[in-house]
């Protein structure tokens, strides 16, 4: 019950944020390289993601989020966006973009901001630092961090 409070709390107070096609319009707040099939690896995060543990010290964690993973074959990338439900329905709070380079896939992180804000609303931050060692262990330990733009 305390974990609904919560959750319903948070997403009240994102009211008024960003759409999806905005939050996609964002720089990432975080970028990296590594091994493997795009594909693959967002399904395996997907996967993480929504099976995640609590750690009990964040207000929103990973597993209490809706994940949609849309493959885009003819542009050999997929995203994984994980949703909480607000007052005016679905709400993205993370979108993670997987997309297959000659180098590898680059993996980026964007985060739903309020409306004309530079920086993401701070409970995604939480959810941002618990998904990536999700996607290290799904990229098998090898991810290289680059620069976010």
């Amino acid at each position: 019950m305390k974990r609904v409070l919560y959750i319903g709390t948070a997403a009240m107070l994102l009211a008024g944020c960003m759409s999806l096609h905005e939050v996609r319009q964002t720089p990432p707040v975080r970028q990296a390289m590594t091994a493997g099939n795009y594909s693959i690896l967002a399904n395996c995060v997907a996967e993480g993601l929504q099976t995640a543990r609590r750690s009990g010290d964040l207000l929103l964690e990973p597993g209490d989020l809706m994940y949609q993973v849309i493959q885009r074959s003819e542009q050999r990338r997929a995203t994984v966006t994980g949703y909480a439900f607000g007052g005016n329905g679905q709400i993205p709070l993370i979108d993670l973009t997987f997309t297959q380079q000659q180098a590898g896939v680059l993996i980026e992180t964007r985060l739903l901001r309020f409306q004309g804000a530079d920086h993401p609303v701070p409970v995604t931050k939480g959810v941002d630092q618990r998904a990536w060692p999700i996607v290290e262990t799904c990229a098998g330990g090898n991810v290289v961090p680059m620069p976010a733009s």
